[in-house]
């Protein structure tokens, strides 16, 4: 299973400034989520592949 941890955002435009703000809050929220519960999300991932 390979889960990514990237965090998926795309800057409003290719403006040196709108680059700096970085990712959207969801964006974040989202990553962190995903890094939170890894352990969770293997285990769910696991139970899928046996079945």
């Amino acid at each position: 299973m390979n889960i990514s941890f990237g965090v998926y955002a795309t800057p409003p435009s290719t403006l040196w400034k709108d680059i700096r703000k970085g990712p959207p809050l969801e964006a974040v929220r989202e990553h962190l989520d995903r890094v939170v519960n890894f352990r969770r999300l293997c285990e769910i991932a696991r139970r899928a592949e046996v079945r």
